[in-house]
């Protein structure tokens, strides 16, 4: 029971220090229980260094400013990119699922199985429609 309470506390600390770049930002209450957390608690202590050590490695790294046309043009050409659609990568692999599962079901008759095969067809057909037609639109 005391390792989870010590445990909890150190979680709510590692948190409080996210927020922080400096302990002396914190508030007087917050800070002084912290300080009193980081004396005793090595792993909290270890976390706090790496965190400092992080954001000056950070604070040490070369900015350069872009010009607006460039951040622009960047994004423009983003924008323009053709991205795979998932759902069309992945209806194959719903179908497949899809069908492992029907086979599993029983069925009163093969008449309700052709019907769910059916179905599931139709609406891959209609992803297949609607794709065709996002290209077209594009080339247009």
């Amino acid at each position: 029971m005391n390792d989870e309470l010590i445990e909890s506390e150190c979680r709510k600390f590692k948190k409080q220090l996210e927020f922080f770049e400096d302990i002396s930002e914190m508030p007087g209450s917050e800070r002084l229980s912290l300080d009193v957390h980081l004396e005793c608690c090595a792993s909290c202590k270890a976390y706090w260094l790496q965190h400092k050590q992080i954001l000056e490695m950070g604070a040490a790294l070369m900015h350069f400013d872009v010009s607006e046309g460039l951040t622009q043009r960047i994004l423009t050409s983003i924008e323009k990119e053709e991205t795979p659609a998932i759902e069309s990568s992945l209806l194959p692999l719903g179908l497949i699922g899809v069908f492992a599962f029907l086979l599993m079901v029983p069925f009163d008759s093969l008449q309700s199985l052709a019907s769910w095969a059916s179905g599931i067809l139709g609406l891959y057909i209609l992803q297949l429609l609607m794709n065709a037609a996002k290209a077209k639109e594009q080339v247009v």
